[in-house]
């Protein structure tokens, strides 16, 4: 097809026809030069629809095919937290496979189409109740109002969500069609023709490149899927009609795809130095230099850094447009090459020379041997609510981007053209022309995987509990979403870090999705909470025991069974010696006294078997008089029923639990470890027995186990191995999610190395949440070879700062990703966790009183306080 070539007293100009006719309809003065009146026409529906590249989808191939005659695939990909040599080798047999003068557009579109991820959110929360309804009502209401604002005073990023799209177009700028499907029938029905046979080997061509090319990206674990209409569809209106209420975004029905993609009512006009798009502005940026040195690492910060507040604060698209080039234009790349490498001037006087002679060099290297050449352009579009918006977040960008060695330059009167490069499959070579070929490169392959923005935030594994990235990224987490299993986790966090927060937050996420709580806490951490959910609150106190006896919940010999190893190691916790090598040699002996002993009180008792009645087995039995033995009994003292702790053990347990949130509170009992540390561990035993009965009541129910401040016990004993130990294995038995929470990875050390329990603790937790914590935790964690970091990710760590009142932030590690999260609570959150009882008394009375819901309590207080 033959250019159109047009002057409009700015130079001629050779443009695509697409862009040309989009130009013409614009009617400039030929006697002088465009002004900016010339260029700002008002474009309706109609008129806006036919530049968008789409004509028709062929379904049994899911393949494309564009007004230009060509045919593409679109692929929406999972963005990359992190990127490294698997991803470039991904990338880089993708573009292996592809066939001369492909069309390729990589592109990374932030939109506030967070709508589908709210609506997932919401409907996993089953839990029903007033109070219920009106925390997600509100939460859900909070997400949707910062999709184009600030998200706090600290935190100047909108809630957004990323999507990465790979686009492969062939054959494009060969013929128009205005409707591909009337012009297939007619070819078809007048007999094969020169039409019929090109677009049938274009589909045999994109079939095979479409196997391979997705083959290749499911390998690198890219998550490729491929983009039917309503996909597509939905990404285009979402950055077109930006103002308008994404849920009711129309579903192709068959017809012509772009009637979809632009509202009835959205209009757009074109300035010099914009475009609007209903009602919001949009400007093009082109890169004019390129950085001398750059690898693919460098992806990572194309989004913004989450070391630094530096987040685009508007809306944007980053693309990387390439094209695989002719051979013809390799052999002419060469040929002027050589031109270039035999100048034989002095460096000393012309030191550019010997950089273009030494990158020459390496490129004829390359094309000696056969390496593909690309002409590739990278370039943003970003939007802004008004002038002022949109020229704060260029400048931004355009300075952020600089530090990264890119030169943006921002783009005069093209701007809608520009944008319809970053559509998928709407890049060709023709417009690049337009658009001004020099913004772009001549580069190798293995150039453009570098520079693939394939990198953006994690958006989760499971929309359970929603947190935000420090890029904005709305991300969903699912603790139970292991496909091989086990949901353990630990948190650290030292004291300000907002741990409890973190915590309180994730377990309220499964509470509404109708799932069990459990908290076994020292220090009270949960107590508002937990009454603000009408939870069951337990306090231990020693004044006011609470009888937690085991065997009154060992029913049989089948659930004796099942808990043997656990009732062993109940007595070893309590009667084996402090000191570490007499403890170890004792323990081996006493198992099978122990397990004789516990087995003949229960044949004799049964369910109301105690310490008592152990203790009585184990002095009449075999080693009975071993004097190890008698110590063992003597140090078991304090726990019979005429001991000073022994209402604890002894009698009938009045453990009863009765709610889906229970927390047990031990503050009163933290300074008496040798009745802070048998309680808890039995504390688990009747918690273990609750969720081993619910899995045959509620199979589908999950079981959530907090325990929190447990510096406080870790380390203070060689036996509290024994406890966390048990505790670890049995939850994971049962599908439950254990969650421990400390200070200090140091808690987790006995001496200089790593103790029992902290080895179960880490190899045992398959999610590990880091928060603000002391240099000398961070330390311990580098130096502890369990993790493996690396010294991008050993920074992130270093980087975790919460803002007071705004958000919480924590680093997730498991085996499959590493990310940076914050913890966001709207106004009704904060006034249910943060409040002292007086202010809760005061809601619940205007509830109860006066009829209002949670939520109307909650703002009637807020108001009165302004």
């Amino acid at each position: 097809m033959t250019p159109d070539i047009l002057t409009y007293g700015i130079g001629a100009v050779t443009i695509s026809a697409v862009a040309a006719a989009f130009l013409k309809t614009m009617k400039p003065r030929t006697d002088k030069a465009a002004t900016v009146d010339d260029w700002r026409p008002l474009y309706e529906r109609e008129k806006v629809i036919k530049y968008l590249p789409y004509e028709d989808f062929i379904e049994e191939d899911g393949l494309y095919v564009t007004k230009d005659g060509g045919v593409g695939l679109v692929i929406e990909c999972q963005p990359f937290p992190l990127v490294g040599e698997k991803t470039h080798t991904a990338i880089k047999s993708m573009l292996d496979v592809l066939p001369e003068e492909t069309d390729i557009g990589i592109s990374l579109y932030s939109t506030g189409d967070v709508d589908p991820l709210v609506d997932s959110w919401k409907a996993g929360r089953t839990k029903e109740g007033v109070l219920e309804r009106d925390v997600t009502k509100s939460y859900g209401e909070f997400l949707l109002s910062k999709k184009y604002e600030a998200i706090s005073r600290n935190f100047s990023a909108p809630i957004r969500d990323v999507r990465l799209v790979i686009s492969l177009k062939i054959g494009g700028k060969q013929k128009k069609h205005k409707v591909f499907s009337a012009w297939f029938e007619n070819i078809m029905s007048s007999g094969e023709n020169k039409e019929m046979v090109r677009y049938k080997e274009l589909f045999i061509k994109m079939r095979a490149i479409k196997d391979r090319a997705i083959g290749i990206l499911a390998a690198g674990n890219f998550g490729p899927v491929v983009c039917d209409p309503d996909r597509l569809i939905r990404l285009v209106f979402t950055m077109m009609n930006q103002k308008h209420d994404f849920s009711s975004i129309p579903r192709w029905d068959g017809s012509r795809i772009d009637n979809f993609m632009v509202a009835n009512d959205t209009v757009v006009k074109i300035d010099e130095d914009f475009v609007e798009m209903d009602g919001l502005l949009g400007k093009s940026m082109s890169t004019k230099e390129y950085p001398d040195k750059w690898n693919i690492t460098g992806v990572i910060d194309f989004i913004g850094s989450i070391f630094r507040n530096d987040n685009f604060t508007a809306p944007f698209i980053i693309t990387l447009n390439a094209n695989k080039l002719k051979e013809f234009e390799k052999t002419r790349i060469k040929a002027n090459a050589g031109i270039v490498m035999s100048q034989q001037m002095p460096y000393a006087l012309f030191p550019r020379l010997k950089h273009k002679h030494q990158d020459l060099a390496y490129a004829m290297e390359k094309l000696e041997k056969g390496e593909d050449l690309y002409y590739v352009a990278f370039n943003m579009f970003i939007f802004g609510s008004n002038k002022e918006r949109l020229q704060e977040a260029t400048g931004q960008i355009k300075t952020y981007y600089q530090g990264l060695g890119y030169k943006l330059e921002e783009d005069k009167y093209i701007h809608f053209p520009s944008f319809l490069g970053h559509l998928p499959l709407g890049f060709d070579m023709e417009l690049q022309d337009f658009l001004g070929k020099e913004r772009g490169r001549a580069v190798f392959g293995e150039n453009v995987a570098d520079m693939a923005p394939v990198s953006s935030d994690w958006k989760g594994n499971g929309f359970k509990v929603p947190f935000i990235s420090p890029r904005g990224q709305l991300m969903g987490f699912d603790l139970f979403a292991n496909p091989t299993g086990g949901y353990n986790s630990f948190v650290i966090g030292m004291t300000g870090s907002g741990k409890s927060v973190f915590l309180e937050w994730l377990v309220e996420s499964y509470y509404h999705c109708n799932d069990q709580i459990w908290i076994i806490d020292i220090g009270r951490s949960y107590e508002k909470w937990t009454y603000s959910f009408g939870g069951q609150f337990i306090e231990l106190k020693k004044e006011d025991p609470l009888c937690l006896n085991p065997f009154s919940h060992i029913e049989d010999k089948e659930v004796l069974a099942e808990y043997l190893e656990f009732l062993i190691d109940f007595f070893l916790l309590m009667g084996l010696p402090r000191e570490k090598t007499l403890s170890e040699q004792l323990e081996k002996l006493m198992k099978s006294f122990l397990e004789n002993a516990i087995k003949g009180s229960y044949d004799k008792y049964g369910t109301e078997s105690c310490i008592d009645t152990v203790l009585e087995f184990l002095s009449s039995g075999p080693g009975g008089e071993d004097p190890r033995m008698l110590d063992f009994i003597q140090t078991m003292t304090p726990y019979r029923s005429t001991g000073q702790y022994g209402a604890f053990f002894n009698g009938k347990s009045t453990v009863n639990f009765h709610s889906r949130i229970v927390c047990m509170e031990n503050d009163t009992l933290e300074n008496i470890p040798d009745l802070r540390d048998p309680a808890l561990m039995l504390l688990t035993f009747h918690i273990s027995k609750e969720i081993y009965l619910a899995e045959k009541a509620h199979p589908g129910q999950k079981h959530i186990v907090v325990i929190d401040e447990a510096h406080k016990f870790l380390g203070k004993s060689p036996h509290i191995d024994l406890f966390i130990e048990q505790a670890y294995r049995r939850f994971r038995k049962h599908g439950a999610a254990m969650i421990l929470g400390t200070q200090g990875f140091e808690d987790f050390y006995g001496g200089d190395t790593i103790s029992r329990a902290g080895r179960v603790i880490v190899q045992n937790s398959f999610w590990k949440f880091m928060m603000m914590q002391t240099a000398t935790s961070r330390q311990a964690i580098k130096n502890s070879n369990f993790f493996n970091l690396s010294q991008y990710e050993e920074a992130m760590m270093d980087s975790i700062s919460p803002a007071k009142g705004e958000y919480g932030e924590t680093m997730l590690i498991s085996e499959n990703v590493i990310a940076k999260a914050r913890i966001l609570l709207d106004d009704f959150h904060k006034v249910l966790l943060f409040t002292d009882s007086e202010l809760r008394d005061r809601i619940e009375q205007l509830v109860k009183r006066d009829g209002l819901t949670y939520l109307e309590a909650v703002e009637k207080i807020q108001g009165n306080k302004s």
